[in-house]
């Protein structure tokens, strides 16, 4: 039996750690935050970045600001993050090509992609859709993989260049349905939508946003999209899945990072700040404009993820041979 003085040491013990807790919590932040783009203004890496500057800046009430810091595959903005306090006063928009793919192609870094970073939420996730050229003859994903197979090593495939989601995805692809085709690599999403346009590249998987401009006109064939839900965007195109490749899935997705060794309740702070921030329109839904669909998540929920698309790459990348540019 607990004696009465017992019990009030227990509950000032427990009392003292609580307010040590919430303490702990309440200290932060105590300075300007920064939100890191490794890309520069525009594009949806950047509206991320805005988006959650604004959220993070509504929600406790500090001067946040966007830096943006291209250049080096990601990977300057990435060692500009390695290097600040592990205090979460500094965050980056991470992706799939960072996280997930790079780790297996990047080279002579002074940091750790999978050590020295840890998980805030996932963001956004942003459906590719599946182009062909106008004269290719085919109307579905069946009869696109069966005029491939029909002619092995003779068809090819766009992207926005080495490494990137577009070419990932293709890759995805050409390992799911068996096909050989070739890739050719452009120097962003642009030039690749135009070679198709043009009749010089077979076909192409790229983001909705690179593409409203041509999927508004209805001058472009459009096959599926490359995620495992139709995309609200366009919600009569179908699946990749649907079309009788099941449980294929390709898709960009970005979410929020900090430093490696950030205290666990400061990186429970932000989530929860951020997701209440991301609810409302003026933030969460500038996705829309993008073709891109908000997808929050716990730190937990996000490091999962990132390591199954870490390992799966991972083989892609071995299998494939992919290399930098």
């Amino acid at each position: 039996m607990i004696r009465p003085t017992q019990f009030a040491t227990i509950l000032l013990a427990v009392l003292a750690s609580g307010i040590a807790a919430t303490a702990t919590a309440q200290g932060f932040p105590s300075k300007p935050l920064v939100v890191i783009s490794p890309f520069p203004p525009g594009g949806l890496n950047d509206t991320s970045a805005r988006a959650v500057a604004r959220s993070v800046q509504e929600g406790y009430g500090r001067t946040t600001l966007v830096d943006n810091r291209p250049g080096g595959g990601t990977m300057i903005a990435l060692e500009y993050l390695s290097k600040q306090p592990a205090d979460g006063h500094a965050m980056l928009i991470a992706g799939d090509t960072n996280m997930a793919v790079m780790p297996h192609l990047a080279k002579g870094l002074t940091f750790s992609l999978e050590n020295d970073f840890a998980p805030v939420t996932l963001l956004v996730v942003a459906p590719a859709v599946l182009l062909v050229r106008p004269g290719l003859a085919v109307n579905s994903v069946q009869e696109l993989v069966a005029a491939a197979k029909a002619a092995p090593g003779k068809m090819s495939f766009a992207s926005a260049g080495n490494a990137t989601p577009p070419h990932m995805i293709g890759e995805l692809f050409k390992a799911r349905t068996g096909i050989d085709v070739s890739h050719v690599p452009f120097k962003g999403a642009a030039p690749g939508l135009l070679a198709v346009m043009g009749d010089h590249v077979d076909y192409m998987f790229i983001d909705i946003a690179s593409a409203s401009t041509q999927l508004k006109s209805g001058k472009v064939k459009v096959l599926a999209v490359s995620t495992a839900k139709r995309s609200s965007y366009v919600p009569d195109v179908p699946t990749v899945a649907e079309q009788g490749f099941a449980g294929f899935e390709g898709r960009a997705w970005q979410g929020v990072i900090v430093r490696a060794g950030t205290p666990a309740d400061t990186i429970a702070s932000l989530n929860r700040t951020i997701i209440e921030g991301m609810k409302k329109p003026e933030n969460g839904g500038v996705y829309a404009l993008q073709g891109a669909e908000l997808a929050t998540s716990t730190p937990a929920q996000f490091d999962a993820m990132i390591r199954d698309e870490r390992a799966k790459f991972g083989a892609l990348v071995k299998s494939a041979n992919v290399k930098l540019d």
